[in-house]
């Protein structure tokens, strides 16, 4: 916890800028937000919900409990669903257009730039930036937002719940938050670290595949398919070792909270 805190004011630079992308479009995240409060308030209700469901249905086997439990199932997640559908849409909308300022932005700029700076840098990493590089800022930024946001809103309404039910048991889960809280540091800077090599590798590899194609037929006039062939297995490789690692990271932190 006390290295993420550290970490905090490195990043909160870049989540400001990107705040300012995103003032804009306060209407669509309002709209975000309260679908994010009605996912997790549905997910507390539905919590709470379970001890009438299996007392007054399996144990007590109470007539209203059954006539009237179906019915307000059926009306929570169809609350869960439109709160779902707004804060998905609505989150996908800023972050789209988040990523379509931060194009034009770049896009602008390079036609404003002077020729020795294409001279010193491969087109494919250029195109790389406004393609994949712009797409994983809203990666980064819209979904783990709305990931954080409704995480944090559905924690505060079940430990509401739990509370409500068993004192003893939120104390103990309590005691576990720390913990959790540097398996999710400790992911949060992996995950970084290797979307950083993976965005480099996906230039090399744009820029190696690039070359092979419109240059293809000096490589076949000097006989140049061995070496080209080994150089783009060579960084095929290595994406797809940076690929499996994010596969493997993913996995191995969710397992690990869940035990």
């Amino acid at each position: 916890m006390s290295t993420a805190a550290a970490n905090l004011p490195a990043a909160w630079p870049i989540y400001r800028r990107l705040l300012g992308y995103a003032a804009g479009s306060w209407q669509l995240i309002a709209v975000a937000l309260l679908g994010m409060l009605l996912e997790a308030g549905a997910a507390a209700a539905f919590t709470l919900m379970m001890e009438p469901m299996i007392d007054g249905t399996f144990v007590e086997r109470d007539a209203r409990v059954i006539a009237w439990l179906p019915w307000a199932i059926v009306l929570l997640f169809v609350v869960r669903g439109a709160a779902v559908f707004m804060a998905d849409v609505g989150t996908a909308r800023v972050g789209q257009n988040v990523v379509m300022a931060l194009r034009q932005q770049v896009f602008s700029r390079y036609l404003r730039l002077p020729t020795r700076f294409f001279d010193g840098n491969p087109t494919a990493t250029l195109v790389t930036r406004l393609s994949y590089n712009a797409e994983q800022v809203y990666q980064a930024s819209a979904e783990a937002v709305k990931v954080l946001i409704t995480d944090s809103l559905t924690i505060l309404g079940l430990l509401a719940v739990m509370l409500w039910t068993s004192p003893m048991l939120t104390v103990s889960m309590l005691v576990l938050a720390p913990l959790i809280g540097l398996i999710v540091s400790v992911v949060s800077r992996r995950y970084r670290r290797i979307n950083r090599d993976i965005q480099g590798g996906i230039g090399h590899f744009t820029h190696q595949a690039e070359q092979a194609v419109s240059a293809q037929q000096m490589v076949k006039v000097y006989g140049g398919e061995p070496g080209e062939r080994e150089r783009f297995d060579a960084v095929s490789r290595k994406v797809r070792s940076l690929q499996i690692k994010v596969a493997a990271t993913r996995a191995l932190s969710t397992a690990t909270v869940q035990i």
